[in-house]
């Protein structure tokens, strides 16, 4: 899958989501620290500390990339969202080729495309590790932590919050799938009233179909699952609006 490219518009954005900072005076001290982790040798992250620093329960966001990307794209991603939130962007555990990631392996044939969901709940129980830690080694809000994703870390952020969403109040899946196994996974299962979820979909997406998000969709509901969705004319990518109403959606997350 092509890797997304929104740096280009996010100096735009900056202005636009300029309401989304709070009500931060001029006067504070703005501290951006953004610093690289391994995770039990597995997880290689990239870390957004809130601007201005606060002693104060941190929101924590978790961004997962596509297949054949990395960490970087989501990087780039965090600088314009809500600063409020301590934000991972996270490097899946497979790597593919130089600087191309996954969170689990795809096979494509003639027949289509095969996807391991074991190597899938390998890595969402590493991910879901991770969670755990951050929840010991800092001052975070339980009420709002939150995954987020593109592609396949889409597909990731929904298998996570569904497992758990005794733990994960938010989900943000942009251009994602909710998986045969992981519907499966949900029978019997509560799901936590307190879980909302963003999706996003493009209407010509040609790599996940949109018909299958109108129908994850509809199926999420119908699991009592607080579902925002929007779509768009757009292919598989991240347009700007859906940028701008993905942003606005976190910071309200974030203040309820």
């Amino acid at each position: 899958m092509n890797r997304i490219y929104i740096t280009v518009f996010l100096l735009g954005l900056m202005v636009i989501l300029s309401s989304c900072r709070g009500n931060s005076k001029n006067s504070e001290k703005v501290v951006e620290s953004e610093q690289i982790s391994v995770f039990e040798n597995k997880l290689v992250y990239e870390t957004k500390m809130p601007s201005p620093s606060t002693e104060e329960p941190m929101p924590l966001l978790i961004l997962m990339h596509g297949y054949g990307s990395n960490e970087q794209d989501m990087v780039s991603f965090s600088k314009a969202l809500d600063p409020r939130a301590m934000i991972l962007a996270v490097r899946a555990p497979h790597k593919i080729a130089k600087d191309k990631y996954s969170w689990y392996n795809l096979d494509r044939n003639r027949n289509g495309v095969k996807y391991s969901f074991d190597e899938l709940k390998e890595s969402r129980t590493e991910v879901m590790n991770l969670i755990r830690l951050m929840q010991q080694e800092h001052n975070i809000d339980e009420e709002n932590i939150l995954v987020g994703g593109f592609s396949q870390g889409a597909i990731m952020s929904l298998a996570l919050s569904m497992k758990h969403s005794d733990v994960i109040d938010g989900a943000m899946v942009l251009s994602g799938d909710l998986y045969d196994e992981v519907e499966a996974e949900m029978e019997g299962m509560l799901i936590d009233r307190g879980l909302d979820v963003y999706m996003s979909h493009g209407r010509q997406d040609k790599v996940l179909p949109f018909a299958e998000a109108v129908k994850d969709i509809k199926f999420l509901k119908s699991r009592g699952v607080d579902v925002y969705e929007h779509y768009y004319d757009s292919a598989h990518t991240i347009s700007r609006d859906n940028f701008v109403t993905l942003s606005h959606w976190l910071t309200a997350k974030i203040n309820d």
